[in-house]
């Protein structure tokens, strides 16, 4: 994990903060790794005395087995979709068709 100071200004709301972690190459599928976030509001230096608080969050993460379809990188093939889809389609219609023919 990267660690670093990344700063958010006081009194700012619903800001997302994104957290880089890397798992090691050799970790078991299973195995569980205990993380501490630490967060501190750093109050603007207006000078004088300044409050601050702080909250930790403790993150429990379990490997798991890597997955390429659910990997960010792995596009999807559309044009593959878009041939079965079309093919599917024309089969459906054959077979209504087929069906309205023996029918009459």
């Amino acid at each position: 994990m990267k660690e670093g100071n990344y700063n958010v200004k006081a009194k700012t709301y619903d800001q997302t903060l994104k957290v880089n972690l890397k798992m090691p190459k050799d970790a078991i599928p299973g195995q569980k790794y205990d993380i501490l976030l630490n967060f501190y509001d750093v109050p603007e230096d207006n000078g004088g005395i300044s409050m601050t608080t702080a909250m930790d969050v403790k993150i429990c993460l379990q490997v798991g087995e890597y997955v390429p379809a659910l990997s960010p990188e792995v596009k999807t093939n559309t044009t593959t979709y878009i041939i079965i889809g079309i093919i599917a389609l024309a089969v459906l219609i054959l077979i209504v068709w087929l069906i309205f023919r023996k029918k009459k």
